[in-house]
């Protein structure tokens, strides 16, 4: 028999202690990433404006839940503050979506359009859903019902709101759109006629 072969017994064994091995792997750079988890202090100012504006609206001012849950849910808003602030200056043109997809050229040139009539607006960067909704009209025209919407969610979903007055914050929206298709004149782009 050629002892290079091996049977089937040590190729089971083998691939078991492979298995194991890797598990063991994962299992220690969760570990270490736990470790590596910083603590943030935080102001009293602003740990009482969590509890009053975010903790005890969620938990219906329960007192058990809230302390059970406050240091989970005051990473959640720390984690996700932090999130924004990263994504507010690293995106580029390829971070905007429309509808899930990138836009085509002559999309991204009428929402350029839109956003130069939003920063022709006293209020920019607010925009009350009105101005928002006339803006839309305005660029595109006589076009379908739906295709307005679409431009109407995109701009939604790249805008911060304020839920009491229903207000839209779209500097972030701005942001995003590609310097190639933005104008600093008044006249709201490069019309092609």
């Amino acid at each position: 028999m050629n002892s290079n072969l091996k049977n089937d017994d040590d190729v089971v064994a083998e691939g078991n202690s492979n298995s194991i091995q890797l598990v063991q792997t994962e299992f220690e750079q969760r570990r270490k990433l736990r470790e590596l988890r910083s603590e943030i202090s935080i102001s009293h100012d602003l740990l009482q404006k969590i509890n009053e504006e975010y903790l005890i609206p969620k938990y219906s001012n329960d007192k058990k839940r809230i302390e059970e849950n406050r240091n989970k849910d005051i990473d959640n808003i720390v984690l996700s503050g932090l999130l924004f602030e990263i994504n507010a200056f690293t995106t580029s043109s390829t971070s905007l979506l429309f509808e899930e997809k990138s836009p085509r050229a002559d999309v991204l040139k009428n929402l350029g359009k839109i956003a130069n009539e939003f920063k022709k607006c006293p209020t920019f960067p607010e925009i009350h859903p009105r101005v928002l909704t006339h803006t839309i009209n305005k660029i595109m025209g006589f076009r379908d019902y739906r295709t307005k919407e679409k431009y109407k969610r995109c701009i939604c979903q790249y805008s911060n709101s304020d839920r009491r007055f229903g207000i839209l914050d779209v500097s972030s929206f701005v942001g995003r759109i590609p310097k190639r298709y933005l104008s600093d004149s008044n006249d709201g782009g490069k019309d092609e006629k």
